[in-house]
Formats: structure tokens, sequence, C-alpha cells
């Protein structure tokens, strides 16, 4: 097949014009560009709302931190309102400086026209309701304030007995709003019970003896009280009978550390301390003042004494500056003769030379240890309930049973002398303990903590737990050498 010339292919020209492609040509390409041109301009159309959406959900973001942060800062602030020395004068100026601070820490430009308008809505609506809690928050303070003052001088008026001021007072905050006018009707009414009842108390408070003379009488007692009811009258005497008998035993154990610290009562002071104890005839004769002179002469009629010195003894520190505590012990010592004086003496004795064991750290401390366990009840629980009989009904039949008694709504507690001879003497056991311990320390000795611990505790478990020595101690079982080791005559405790 012969070859066709390349020329044949290729357009040709002339002179005048080229060779015109055919109409198709043309239309092909036009639709080919129109579809690429609206491809581009819808993916632009994709991008534009994504962006606005974008934007939108930023803007929502913000909004939404901003309602946070200014909640977060005005719980923070409220939370201060409970303080007790928090100003409630100060609060809304307080609270605007709070605000506008965390607003310009959040504040940004931008966003455009819709979104500034929204953040500024938020703003001012935030300002408004965070400004109004604040504003209600702070003129409730103050009302409160106002009315806990009122009533405090209220009832400094009821204590010193002043019903004027106290009525003024009542006028006060009615006048100013801060109670209704019902609620200043039952302040006034609820006066004449309140000053009785105060008046009643201070009475016991001063005069046991004349208070329970009075209420013994009940229609003294509601001439004298008026306002208050059979109940309330009931109790005050109970009140009344128990500080009598509270200022007759303090009355007691003061005269008798008079006695015994060799400073007794003339006869005239002795029968006028008896009057205003309310002591009769019998118990006069048991503190009268032949009778204290005879006991003192015993070592039991000492044995109160000893024990208070001996107390004070190890619980003083001779390095200590603080020389009033030695001159009460050395008064408390005056008051002992015979073998108590010179056993208590020799203890003091020790106790003042800084080179005794006695003043060793770990054998004060375990000295001191004794002395807190009598002291906490370790060694015996001598407190009980005074109890009273009462009635009750069981299975058809009235039995008598006992009960707590109760004064005050309080109950009565009591001395048990057995349990307390008891820890008296487990103390002793565990202070004779002591004393011979150190007493057979070769000199320039210096024990541990553990050792010395061990001979009042047992510790041969590896938990430190100790266990007192109490059953021997309480089962009243003494033992002889332990006194006589220790340098002591006899048992003081005893």
């Amino acid at each position: 097949m012969p070859r066709v010339p390349l020329e044949y292919y290729q357009p040709q020209r002339t002179p005048e014009s080229t060779v015109r492609a055919s109409p198709g040509m043309f239309d092909a390409e036009h639709a080919a560009l129109a579809r690429v041109g609206g491809a581009v301009q819808q993916a632009g159309d994709v991008v534009g709302d994504f962006a606005l959406k974008m934007q939108k959900a930023d803007n929502d973001a913000f909004l939404s931190t901003t309602r946070r942060r200014l909640g977060e800062a005005f719980d923070a602030f409220s939370n201060t309102w409970q303080s007790p020395g928090a100003k409630p004068e100060t609060w809304e100026k307080d609270w605007a400086k709070i605000f506008d601070k965390t607003l310009g820490d959040l504040e940004r430009e931008g966003g455009g026209k819709l979104f500034r308008e929204q953040f500024d809505t938020l703003v001012a609506d935030m300002r408004q309701r965070t400004s109004a809690d604040v504003r209600k928050a702070s003129y409730g303070r103050r009302i409160e304030n106002d009315y806990n003052s009122h009533v405090a001088t209220m009832e400094r008026d009821k204590k010193s007995g002043n019903r004027a001021g106290y009525d003024a007072e009542i006028a006060m905050m009615e006048a100013n709003g801060l109670v209704t006018a019902a609620k200043a009707s039952e302040f006034r009414l609820k006066a004449d019970h309140d000053f009785s009842e105060e008046r009643a108390f201070q009475m016991i408070n001063t005069d046991p003896f004349g208070a329970y003379e009075l209420f013994s009488d009940n229609g003294a007692a509601q001439a004298a009280f008026p306002g208050l009811s059979e109940h309330e009258l009931r109790t005050l005497t109970d009140n009344a009978r128990y500080s009598r008998n509270v200022k007759k035993q303090e009355g007691l154990a003061e005269l008798s550390d008079r006695f015994a610290e060799g400073n007794p009562p003339s006869n005239t002071e002795l029968e006028a301390i008896g009057k205003k104890l309310g002591l009769t005839k019998k118990q006069m004769g048991k503190v009268s003042r032949e009778a204290y002179a005879e006991a003192l002469k015993t070592p039991s009629g000492q044995r109160t004494v000893a024990r208070d010195a001996l107390s004070k003894i190890l619980r003083w520190d001779p390095q200590s500056p603080d020389q009033e505590q030695a001159l009460e012990i050395q008064e408390a010592m005056m008051g002992l003769t015979g073998p108590m004086a010179k056993y208590v003496g020799k203890v003091w004795d020790d106790q003042s030379n800084p080179d005794s064991l006695m003043n060793n750290p770990a054998v004060k401390q375990v000295f001191r240890e004794n002395e807190d366990n009598f002291e906490k009840h370790v060694y015996g629980n001598w407190m009980e309930f005074e109890e009273e009989p009462y009635t009750k009904k069981v299975g058809g039949k009235t039995v008598t049973l006992k009960r707590p008694k109760l004064v005050g709504g309080r109950p009565v507690m009591k001395v048990n002398s057995a349990k307390l001879a008891i820890a008296q003497a487990a103390k002793a056991k565990n202070f004779d303990r002591l004393r011979a311990y150190i007493a057979a320390l070769p000199p320039g000795a210096n024990p541990t903590m553990e050792e010395v611990r061990k001979v009042i505790y047992d510790v041969n478990d590896n938990d430190r737990v100790r266990t007192l020595f109490v059953p021997a101690a309480t089962a009243g079982e003494f033992e002889e050498g332990d006194s006589k080791r220790a340098g002591s005559d006899y048992d003081i405790f005893k």
C-alpha cells in the first residue's frame, strides 16, 4: 500500500484564512469547561458552608466557656459569704470587680456582628442575674447580723436582769422590720419566763443553800419566780440540791485541808463554817477540830495530803524556773509528820537533785504514766452513776427498779470508795515497784524507756501492746518487800 504523506493530515492554511473546525468541537469544549466550573463552584460552596459552621461552633463554645467561667467565679465568691469576718456591705462592689476582671480575661475581638450581639446579651444577662443574687444575699446577711446583734444584747440584758433594756431591743427590732409585730409580742410574753428562769439559775450558782431552801417551799418558789411551770420548779429544786451537795463537799475538803496543813479554824469559825455549809450537829462532830487533830496523828489521817504532795512532786521539773510549784509542794508537805513526812521528804530530795535517777527522762516519764493511769481510771473506774428507784409494771405486777439519777438532764456521779481504794492500791504498788527498781540500779546507770516500763508493764509481745499489772493490785496482793526496797516505812496508799 502506498505511503500517505504526513502533510495530508495537517490543516491546510491559505493566506486568507485557516481551515475551520466543525461546530461540534466548540460545543463539546464549552460543555466540558462548564462542568469543570460547576464542580469548582460547588466545592467552594461546600468549603464556605463548613467554615461558617466551624465559626458558629467556635462562637458557641466561647459563649459556653464565658458562662461557665463567670458562674465559677460567682460560686467561689459566694462561698466566702459564710466566713464570720465577711462584710456584706462591700459584697456588691467586690462582685462587680470580680465580674469585670473575669470578663476581661475572657473577652476577644472578632466573631462577627451576630456573635458580638450574642456575647453582649449573655454578659448583660449574667451581670444582672448575679448582681441581683449578691444584693439579695447582702441584704439578707445584713439583716441577719442586725438581728443577731439585738438578740445578743437581749441575752446580756437577761443575764443582768435589765428588763427595760430587753424591751427596748424588742421595740427597735420591730421598728426596723427585723421582726413582725407577732414575733415582738411573743418575745415580750416569753420575757417573764426567761427572766424568772435566769434569776433562779443565778441564785442557785451564788447561794445554793438558800436556793434549795426556797425551792423546797413550792408556794414561795412560785411567788418568787412567776412564769415557771411545776416541772421547771422541780428541775430547779433538783439542781439546787445537787449544787448544795457539791458546795458542801468542797467546803468539807477545804476544811480538811486546813486541818491537814496545820491551820485549823477556831471553834467560832468552825461553827460559822458549819452553819454556812448547812451541816447537822452529827456532821459537825465529824469535822470538829479535835477529831481532825486526832486523825492527823495517825498515818491514815495524812494519806490524802501525802498522795497530793507525791503527785505534785512527780510532775515537778527541778530545772523549771517556776518556783511557785515548788512552794506549793513544800506547803503540802508541812502537814505531814513522823514516818509519813520522812517518806515523802525522801522522794522530794531525790526529785530535787538533778543528778538523781528520779530525774532520768525515762524514769520520770514512767512515773508520770503511773500517775496518769490512775487519773484516767486505767487502774479502775471509781466513779459510778448514782441510782434512784422507780416503779414499772411487768407482767401485770408493779416492780421497783433502779435507774441513773438525773439532775438537769445529766446523770449524777458518785465515788465508789471500794473501787477508789483498789485503784489507789494499784498505783501505790507500781510506785513502790519503780522506787525499788531505781534503788537497785548501780551509780551512773542510764536505763532506757523500755527497761523502765517493764517494771510496771508487760511488754513481752512484739507489737508493744502493754498489759498493766492490775489483777494482782486489784486483788489486794501486796509484796511486803516492795515498800522496804523503796525506803518506805509503810504503804501510804493503803
